[in-house]
């Protein structure tokens, strides 16, 4: 979620796509044509290619380094690939669940019911973790879902919901960066009783609730906004990370329910909240270290 700018600068990260429009237009029309075996054995190729430009590998320098410690070296290439790799795939089979509806998702969808009949809307907190968008496409008839994200006029790949085939709805794109329009626009959608996604790991521009948190080893950013929303609206938050558990295969994990108490709004607030996001996102980095996508460096201040 947006604020106003703060002492923080904005973080170095943008939602622009690696590849061109007619790239990803190639792989949606071999999905559909050929479908996912075809498709990943070109998808291979292509992530080879793109791993070797120090570009592109330079995004996952930082994660890596704090993860496996290494910066460079053909260990540091081997990680860069099976990160791309991962990313690629779970892209991949996300076009997949939108063009093709082959996909399957397993656990914790009943807290989600659970939590919608209280009437309050939910807020979903999750991170740059596994397949969260073919998670999405398991929820139907939830009423509504809301995803708080910007969308770079360079985001060129379509979300699972915007393929013409997919059945997941109705889904409305937030634009953290509308200000106070964003809020009216989240409060809205929890007072409807909807579902609102948000990321727990990555700072908007201009997020002046960033709060220093350990990581991986060292202090890092994170945005303290989404248990501020909580506490003004007093909708229960739930935090849930996706993981890929095979092909087109995922499973979620719900580790925090937070129900926020009234008057919350500064960073200092919130930080205890904060850092057990980041906590239980590290026990997942631990375990899932090919499966965490954020490719800036959230530890440079």
């Amino acid at each position: 979620m947006s604020a106003t700018p703060g002492a923080c600068a904005p973080p170095d990260w943008s939602s622009r796509s690696l590849g061109r429009r007619w790239q990803h237009r190639f792989f949606y029309v071999l999905l559909r044509f050929l479908g996912l075996k075809p498709a990943r054995f070109v998808l291979f190729w292509v992530v080879l290619v793109y791993c070797l430009r120090p570009k592109i590998a330079g995004r996952a320098k930082a994660y890596l380094r704090q993860r496996f410690g290494c910066s460079s070296g053909a260990g540091f290439f081997f990680h860069v690939f099976k990160l791309y790799w991962m990313f690629g795939s779970i892209l991949l089979e996300r076009a997949a669940a939108g063009i093709l509806g082959k996909y399957s998702v397993s656990s914790g969808t009943d807290i989600l019911w659970k939590l919608l009949e209280e009437g309050r809307g939910v807020i979903l907190l999750g991170a740059h973790v596994g397949a969260w968008q073919i998670a999405l496409a398991g929820l139907k008839n939830c009423g509504g879902i809301n995803i708080v994200q910007p969308r770079n006029g360079n985001d060129v790949d379509l979300h699972v919901f915007e393929h013409g085939s997919a059945r997941v709805g109705p889904v409305r794109i937030i634009d953290p960066e509308d200000g106070a329009g964003c809020f009216v626009e989240i409060h809205a959608a929890l007072k409807r009783g909807e579902i609102v996604c948000l990321m727990g790991d990555r700072r908007a521009p201009g997020e002046k609730l960033a709060v220093e948190v350990d990581f991986l080893g060292r202090k890092a950013l994170f945005p303290g906004s989404a248990f501020v929303l909580a506490s003004l609206t007093q909708a229960p938050l739930a935090v849930v990370f996706t993981r890929r558990v095979g092909e087109s295969a995922v499973e979620c994990a719900w580790p925090l329910l937070v129900r926020m108490p009234a008057g919350i709004k500064s960073k200092e607030a919130v930080s205890g909240y904060v850092s057990g996001f980041a906590r239980q996102l590290e026990l997942y980095v631990m375990e899932n270290p090919y499966q965490f996508f954020n490719f800036y460096d959230l530890w440079a201040s």
